[in-house]
């Protein structure tokens, strides 16, 4: 009579333990995320969402929980910290708190320099997410230290002797800067190549598509 009792108690045993195991290893991460906040910008944030990170091609082995990213909130600002669980049992963590502020410094500077009926704008920078790193703190920081960093500026209509009003030094020695004035705004929109402002590209691809090409670089214009 007691044998189904004990089978449940088991069953209920192991979700417990499962359970808990996901729980604590979820706190961990979060922890570890919320810590290196602290560090890195001297605030605490509030955590709103966690999610495992997802590795491999079947549903099985998708949550890996070595690892996630937490969305965190602190005074309306949202962003998110990817966490990782190293084998040296550190945590590595990258974020993207300053994205916000990043995207809206450079289209604020752009769009009151450049003369043109419609601008569009790709910045990447970091990972292919805009993460960053602990040593990259502020927008300045950011502009001087990151070595990968990419502003594409698609123009529908450009005054091209508003060009002669960008200061590319602002934008440090790092960066390049792509101008592409395109004949048609669906073009200016939405280009059919996305590594359209390569040179390599712009002489394949985009030249005929474009009434002007400006690449700087180094706080200068290269071409």
């Amino acid at each position: 009579m007691f044998r189904p009792v004990f089978g449940l108690a088991s069953v209920v045993i192991m979700l417990c333990v499962i359970l808990t195991g996901c729980g604590s290893a979820q706190n961990k991460l979060e922890n570890a995320a919320v810590n290196y906040v602290k560090a890195k910008y001297g605030f605490k944030p509030e955590v709103k969402d966690f999610q495992f990170r997802k590795v491999g091609q079947y549903e099985w082995n998708w949550n890996k929980k070595d690892g996630g990213t937490v969305t965190m909130d602190y005074e309306g600002h949202e962003f998110k910290v990817q966490v990782l669980h190293t084998e040296n049992s550190e945590y590595a963590c990258l974020d993207n708190y300053l994205e916000e502020e990043t995207l809206s410094r450079i289209e604020e500077y752009f769009g009151s320099v450049l003369k043109a009926e419609s601008i569009y704008y790709t910045v990447t920078y970091g990972t292919p997410a805009r993460l960053l790193g602990a040593d990259i703190t502020t927008y300045d920081e950011l502009i001087t230290e990151c070595d990968n960093m990419e502003i594409q500026i698609r123009t529908y209509k450009l005054d091209t002797d508003s060009v002669g009003n960008v200061d590319a030094s602002l934008f440090g020695e790092k960066t390049h800067i792509y101008i592409g004035d395109w004949k048609s705004e669906s073009d200016a929109k939405e280009p059919e190549t996305a590594g359209w402002f390569l040179p390599e590209q712009v002489k394949r691809y985009s030249v005929d598509r474009m009434d002007a090409y400006y690449h700087f670089h180094d706080g200068d214009v290269e071409n």
